[in-house]
């Protein structure tokens, strides 16, 4: 267990494909963004019930994740994204997971007021696009370690895709855009 610095927040590590550790009906509100890549269709749907039984009866749900893209800037980031996608299905992970969350939400059949929105997020640019720019770019570094023996090339051959995945965010910087899904859901 870590602490903040706010004596009203705690940091608490667990697998979140196991048992969540606090008790039923816990929190007000639960929280997730960008986990549901993490789980093929059956974890996630035991990952949504655990989540909803550590939420207090009309307790809020929150779950944002980044849509896919098929909306590429070049050559270098089509093969990057193509290497995530393949990487991700090969084991069994479901981006459709996003798209239907609300299915998901009403098929729990403990949830009610279920609402969605889709934002378009600026990955460039001024102040919050370029810190999404960063955090794309952050993102493809991350997944060196996995793709560099999925895609089956070097290190040195994937820095310099990543270099070139960056050279061609930089010619559109500004015209990018990311998308992210939000839903909501009130527990009966």
């Amino acid at each position: 267990m870590q602490n903040s610095t706010d004596k009203n927040v705690t940091f608490i590590g667990c697998d979140i494909y196991q048992t969540l550790p606090f008790p039923d009906n816990e929190f007000d509100y639960v929280f997730s963004r960008n986990k549901t890549d993490l789980f093929s269709k059956n974890n996630f749907q035991g990952f949504l019930f655990e989540i909803i039984r550590v939420l207090k009866p009309e307790g809020w749900l929150e779950i944002v994740h980044s849509l896919r893209t098929d909306d590429y800037t070049g050559q270098a980031s089509a093969r990057l994204n193509a290497a995530i996608t393949s990487w991700h299905k090969e084991r069994g992970i479901d981006f459709d997971i996003i798209r239907n969350l609300e299915d998901y939400f009403k098929m729990s059949g403990k949830l009610e007021f279920i609402s969605s929105q889709i934002i378009k997020i600026p990955i460039g640019g001024d102040n919050f696009g370029e810190f999404s720019y960063e955090v794309a770019l952050y993102y493809i570094k991350l997944m060196k370690e996995i793709l560099v023996p999925f895609m089956g090339i070097s290190s040195e051959e994937y820095d310099q895709l990543s270099k070139e995945n960056e050279d061609e965010m930089k010619k559109k910087r500004g015209e990018l855009y990311g998308r992210q899904k939000r839903v909501f859901a009130r527990k009966k």
